[in-house]
């Protein structure tokens, strides 16, 4: 997990921002039964929320609180697209996933959303849909997913994609859906759309195992 100092002052949502984000994804996505917490930082604070499957979602809903404490810096060629400056990211993860496992061959996600969250950061950059970061090898040994791809907030009810605070400013959401080095090497020399595509059948819910999409039999 990458933590440490990269900002000279932390980046901390207020406790009215907080209970606003909370009472956001509880309406949204669920009501988180676990929360990961980051016990140490100096930058922003990341912590995981874990929603677990409920009737209206067979899957669990995994969602950062913390990363939309910082303001990312949208170039100026972006800016009157409304793109959101402050965001938090989700991942969806099958019924029989371990929430409470240790392992590497599970808890990957979540390390994954804390680094996804702190990239910005890290990298002087932003982070809004289609954007891609490669792992260069695969998150697990029992995975070929080995990067991730960031789309907007998939099977949710509207208004579930931006969680407006009290000062007038908003947190918008995405969701992030790993991908085998395939997939991305498809996405980059084309595009996200045409990538998409041809992953119709691939579900919002992330399987360790599935299998690589074959671009070439289409």
């Amino acid at each position: 997990m990458i933590t440490g100092k990269y900002l000279e002052n932390p980046a901390l949502y207020s406790p009215d921002e907080l209970e606003r984000l909370d009472n956001h994804i509880e309406k949204y996505f669920g009501k988180a039964t676990t929360v990961v917490h980051e016990f140490f930082s100096e930058d922003i604070h990341v912590d995981v929320s874990i929603i677990p499957p409920h009737e209206e979602h067979n899957y669990y809903t995994l969602v950062t609180t913390g990363m939309g404490a910082f303001s990312m810096k949208i170039p100026s060629e972006y800016q009157e697209d409304g793109l959101p400056s402050r965001i938090e990211l989700m991942m969806c993860l099958p019924p029989e996933w371990n929430p409470e496992s240790k392992e590497s061959q599970e808890n990957w996600p979540v390390e994954l959303l804390r680094y996804l969250a702190r990239f910005p950061i890290i990298e002087s950059t932003w982070l809004g849909y289609g954007h891609s970061i490669q792992n260069g090898t695969p998150y697990a040994d029992n995975t070929l997913l080995a990067g991730c791809v960031l789309l907007g907030v998939q099977d949710a009810p509207e208004g579930a994609a931006v969680c407006k605070l009290s000062d007038g400013s908003w947190v918008g959401f995405y969701q992030v859906i790993p991908l085998t080095e395939n997939e991305l090497e498809y996405k980059i020399q084309h595009s996200t759309d045409e990538m998409l595509e041809y992953m119709e059948d691939v579900d919002h819910v992330v399987y360790f195992q599935r299998p690589d999409t074959n671009f070439e039999s289409h």
